[in-house]
């Protein structure tokens, strides 16, 4: 603000007004509420004026028509032959100035290294880090292994927004593997749903009891076969069949005489 107060001094710019200016200047910037104006002259009309308008639109360049009259009338009792226009199109330029420098105090600081947030966001970032670099290229897949070919003490050196940028890529890049997997373990488990479908869906205990019953089923099937076949083999005795009679041709039935009356 000593840049403003002092091309304002340099331009015949009304004290009073000026005082109004620069107090409520700082009390926005500060986050204040702005100081009340008691009065019924023309500076208090410009002081309800500018603050409907706003003091951030007027560090912009917005400044309200009724600080005309109030400047006009100042170059007047000094016998100034400026308008309160040209002094206007000067108080819009400096007040650009004003603000141009403002944000270029709060962008440095914010980037500074200084600063204690930066500090500890740098920190976070690098514990961050390191636990990535823990996990290493087993935590994703082939295609994003190139992420960690730069070494962590050289990671540790990049600046903030480089350090969250490469945290953003590979916490995706492990979301992708650690999906990668969960679909492969849903596929396995699938194809030995699939591979036991076919199968009865019974017990241990009654598979085991089935198995015991077909085991000496098929021991009663093969002693029924051998003693079948050793009955075959050897007959008892009293049992053999009488063997049949040869049936008679009728050749030799044509030969047999007939007996004498």
């Amino acid at each position: 603000m000593n840049d403003f107060r002092t091309w304002s001094e340099h331009h015949n710019t009304d004290p009073a007004m000026l005082d109004v200016m620069i107090t409520c200047l700082l009390a926005w910037r500060n986050g204040q509420a702005l100081p009340p104006y008691f009065g019924r002259d023309r500076l208090a009309t410009a002081y309800d004026a500018q603050r409907q308008i706003g003091w951030g639109c007027f560090l912009e360049g917005s400044i309200a028509k009724s600080w005309l009259p109030v400047q006009a009338a100042y170059l007047l009792s000094q016998g100034s032959k400026k308008t309160a226009e040209k002094w206007a199109s000067g108080l819009i330029r400096q007040l650009w100035k004003v603000a141009f420098k403002m944000w270029q105090h709060r962008n440095t600081w914010q980037h500074d290294e200084s600063n204690p947030e930066n500090r500890r966001q740098h920190l976070e970032l690098d514990q961050q880090m390191e636990s990535a670099f823990g996990q290493g290229t087993a935590s994703v897949l082939k295609e994003h292994q190139h992420l960690f070919l730069m070494t962590l003490a050289d990671r540790k050196q990049l600046p903030l927004s480089e350090k969250a940028a490469w945290l953003e890529f590979v916490q995706l890049a492990q979301r992708r593997y650690r999906a990668h997997i969960g679909r492969q373990h849903e596929t396995r488990r699938r194809f030995r749903a699939w591979a036991r479908s076919g199968l009865p869906n019974q017990s241990p205990t009654t598979s085991s009891d089935s198995i015991t019953k077909r085991k000496r089923s098929n021991s009663r099937s093969i002693l029924s076969r051998t003693l079948r076949r050793q009955e075959d083999l050897h007959p008892p005795l009293g049992s053999a069949s009488v063997p049949p009679i040869p049936a008679q041709s009728s050749a030799t039935h044509r030969k047999r005489k007939r007996p004498p009356d």
